[in-house]
């Protein structure tokens, strides 16, 4: 091997690194894996499932309704659904959801509410209330109060375990 040809090979190895660490910091700036733990999203999700969420998509979209989100609260991970958006009304009533004084079809939720819940006029502004698809068993909106749009990590993307229940959710 001549010079040149020790320039040439160490210019492309440091192209191809660089590439490298570009690809790494995107990713592990954009997505994460989170563990759902408990039973408060059964039927969706179980206890076990390992997720993967996209971090970035809150940074240039609004938060939806019916999104699985990954949350921060009190140094915990928590993962539910967002039941409630800026300026929502929510109310239960015989077990049944109503957001914006419309009857929700949840056939997400498996079991009903054995407790109706105080009205919440209006969700605030850049503040979201979230809620476990298992309503009996979930400590959420209803116990934390709302989530501000900080709190909330990313978006669950797709469940990548346990293999069999893979699912882009």
């Amino acid at each position: 091997m001549d010079i040149l040809e020790i320039k040439e090979f160490f210019k492309d190895s440091f192209r191809t690194i660089i590439i490298i660490i570009i690809i790494f910091i995107i990713i592990s700036y954009g997505f994460s894996l989170q563990q759902v733990v408990g039973s408060s999203m059964e039927k969706t999700l179980s206890s076990g499932d390992i997720l993967v969420l996209n971090k970035v998509r809150y940074r240039i979209t609004d938060v939806k309704r019916k999104d699985i989100v990954a949350v921060y609260q009190d140094d915990k991970w928590i993962v539910k659904r967002v039941i409630g958006i800026p300026g929502d009304s929510i109310k239960v009533i015989d077990s049944n959801l109503y957001v914006n004084g419309t009857r929700v079809n949840e056939v997400y939720v498996d079991n009903k509410m054995t407790d109706d819940f105080q009205v919440i006029e209006k969700v605030p502004k850049n503040m979201y209330f979230i809620m476990g698809d298992n309503r009996n068993n979930s400590v959420d909106s209803r116990e934390l109060g709302f989530i501000s749009k900080k709190q909330i990590v990313g978006k669950s993307i797709i469940r990548i375990w346990p293999i069999t229940k893979l699912k882009i959710l």
